[in-house]
């Protein structure tokens, strides 16, 4: 080994930037943490998504949030059941704690998924628990203004 070799091994020492791989190669306990809780999320997600209540409500016994948020719209599961219409499951988040005002990434709150899929029965269990119905989105539209302009379009 000439001289530069062992000045670099020994910078590389003092900086911790040693290569024997024997030393804390594993990530962090939280990072495993982290993603299982990542898995369990869209896994709740999911479920919202296609109305498997049961489901839903097994993931929150677990402990998964309740408010958790895609990484593509900011949905939460209460977005994505009120979007397709699955009452039961929206019941399900809203009891567990689910923000009934969540917000996605255009200002959208559940309620105005709802008003815009045609959805009144999840509409009107969110109202029973709280929905702000003078919340604007991005295109300065409440819930009302959305549902009002779908009736209007409809006749």
């Amino acid at each position: 080994m000439d001289g530069r070799e062992q000045e670099t091994m020994e910078e590389d020492k003092e900086s911790g930037s040693e290569e024997s791989g024997s030393e804390d190669t594993w990530p962090e306990e939280s990072s495993w943490e982290d993603k299982e809780d990542d898995e369990l999320e869209e896994a709740l997600l999911d479920a919202a998504g296609v109305g498997d209540t049961d489901r839903v409500k097994h993931l929150l016994a677990e402990g998964v949030n309740p408010n958790a948020v895609d990484s593509f719209l900011q949905c939460t599961p209460l977005h994505m059941s009120a979007q397709n219409g699955h009452h039961e499951t929206v019941s399900a988040l809203l009891t567990a704690g689910a923000d009934v005002n969540s917000r996605d990434v255009s200002e959208n709150t559940p309620l105005h998924y709802a008003a815009t899929y045609g959805h009144p029965e999840c509409a009107e269990i969110q109202l029973q628990y709280g929905a702000d119905t003078g919340l604007r989105n991005k295109d300065g539209q409440t819930a009302e203004d959305i549902a009002a302009y779908d009736e209007d379009t409809s006749d």
